[in-house]
This record gives structure tokens, sequence and C-alpha cells, in this order.
């Protein structure tokens, strides 16, 4: 069932008469859409529920939708009114007529959760938000708009700090993405699972998207990209304490850059990370090849990184590097 609400709040918020939202009640209690839950206050049909062909009943669902959506959410995360319409709209089963708006209400709302402490720390309203902005994405008809609803939310919970939920979602983006050949966007979830797991020390699934993500673009034959692949495989085996297989794969990152067009600064930060990569595996002089590299691509671009890579140059074998 969906949030209570009384027929004067719904008129202030939306400005409604209270005359025309009361009858619209009413149809909808006959057609099961709403029920009386105490005096004066309704909420939606427990789900799953008969679809209603009540065309006042739908036509004040979507103003109600699209009063929210242009422009209503201002100063509405503060207010538990604002609040309960949202979760009353979301509660929802989206018609085909309406479903775009719903879904533009969704994503508006992962924006006030994005800034609004409250809200992004509910797991649950997290959770109702992503499957009301999936169901409506799937009302459409239109697996694009799946997918951009699971990738948004997935995005949305993972810089919220909910790595679970965000896993899920993005999956499924992924899922999504490939069903209809879009390269560019699977690309870009695979990217953001990376990061999901790194940031929760789940190397295991990193390197799992992150060979996904690599086998996707030899598939392409995308030279550069398969280097930046190598490159990030080379970067979590590091960071998992797979100290050889970083270097093997920073070895292979920089053979495959060979005749590619690298940014100086972006080649000479791959150097300095292939050589702390030598480094930590005890290949000392290898490793001081590498930081010389670097070191001549920095010298008239980037000042602080260049004394870094000096002092790193400075180090005895065996000794600890610095943090980098």
């Amino acid at each position: 069932m969906g949030a209570p609400l009384t027929a004067a709040a719904v008129s202030a918020m939306t400005g409604l008469a209270r005359s025309e939202v009361a009858e619209v009640v009413a149809q909808g209690e006959r057609s099961g859409a709403f029920e009386q839950v105490g005096p004066g206050w309704f909420a939606s049909a427990p789900a799953p529920r008969p679809a209603v062909e009540d065309e006042a009943v739908e036509g004040f669902r979507a103003r109600l939708v699209r009063f929210a959506a242009d422009g209503g959410l201002a100063g509405w995360q503060d207010t538990g009114a604002g609040r309960a319409l949202a979760e009353e709209l979301l509660s929802w089963e989206p018609a085909a007529a309406w479903a775009v708006a719903q879904g533009e209400l969704a994503k508006d709302w992962w924006a006030v959760t994005l800034d609004h402490p409250v809200l992004g720390a509910d797991r649950r309203w997290r959770r109702r938000l992503a499957a009301a902005g999936e169901r409506a994405a799937r009302a459409t008809g239109n697996p694009v708009r799946v997918a951009a609803a699971l990738e948004h939310a997935g995005r949305a919970c993972a810089a919220l700090g909910d790595p679970q939920l965000a896993e899920s979602l993005l999956v499924r983006a992924v899922d999504t993405w490939e069903s209809v050949h879009d390269e560019g966007r699977v690309d870009a979830v695979l990217e953001d699972l990376v990061r999901v797991f790194s940031r929760s020390g789940r190397w295991a699934r990193a390197l799992d998207a992150a060979f996904v993500l690599l086998g996707a673009r030899r598939r392409r034959d995308q030279r550069a990209a398969v280097a930046r692949a190598l490159a990030d495989i080379a970067g979590l085996m590091s960071r998992a304490g797979r100290t050889e297989s970083a270097v093997d794969y920073w070895d292979q990152a920089l053979d495959a850059l060979s005749g590619c067009e690298v940014a100086p600064l972006d080649l000479a930060r791959m150097l300095d990370d292939a050589g702390r990569a030598g480094w930590r595996a005890q290949r000392y002089r290898p490793a001081q090849d590498l930081w010389h590299r670097a070191l001549a691509l920095l010298v008239d671009a980037d000042a602080d990184h260049a004394d870094r890579v000096r002092a790193q140059l400075r180090l005895d074998p065996g000794a600890a590097l610095p943090p980098g």
C-alpha cells in the first residue's frame, strides 16, 4: 500500500481544487485504485491490483507526476508531505501514456537523494526508488530506457555507499545494454562495476569485470583501449597484492601502446605506475628505467610529479616506496 495522503494535502501541493481531488479519489476507491485508510485519508491499493481504466484517475495520476517532474521538487526533500507524495507516485503501476514522466520523476528524486543525508541513508527508500524507475522504464516498452534507468540508479547507489544494490543494478544494466548492442554503454557500465568492486576490496570480482572489458575491446580491435584495459588490470593486480601479475600486465599494456597516440602525461603516469609495480617485485633496474622515461616526459609538463619520480630514483634497492 502506498503512503497515506489527504485530499487537502494533494490540493495544496498541486493546486488542484479540493472538490476535483475528492471526486477523483472517490472514483479511484470505487475502481479499486485507492483505499480509504482513515477519515479523510486515502492510499493506493496494495499491489498487485487490477489495471484501472478510469480516465479521470489516470489523468489525476499524470497531472501529479508532471507537477513533480516540472519543478515541484523544490523544497520537498525537507517536508514529510513532499516525500509522502513522492512515495505515493512511485507506488503506482505506470501506464504507458505517462511512464516516461514517472521515470523522469524517479530520476529527479535520485538527484534529491544524493544531496539529502536522510534520504541517502535510507536503504528502503533507495530500493523503492530504483524499483520505481525500472518499473516506469519497462512500461514504456523501450529497453534503452530500462538500461538507462538501471545505470542511473546503480551509479547513484554506488555514490551513496550501497555496493550490493549498485552491483545488482549495474549488472542488469550491462545485460540490457548488450541486448540493444550499445557497446559504448556496456563498456562504461563495466568500468563502473570495476570501481564498485574495487572500493569494497572485492578484487576477484573487479578483475572479472575488467577482463570482460578487455575481451570486448580486443574483439573490436581497439588497440589504445586494449592498452588502457591492460593498465587497469595491472593496477588492480597491484592493489590486490598480486605483484608479479601486475608487472606482467604492465608489460603487456606498454607493448600495446606502441604505435598508439597517447597524451604525454598519461604515458608518464603509466610508466611511473609500471615502475612502482616493478620495484615492489624487486625488479629494481627495470623500474628505474621506466622512471627515467617518465621523468623525461614530466620535466617541462608537471613539476610536482617530476619531483616525486626523482625521489623514487634516489631510493636504494629494497627501500620502501613513498605513497604515490
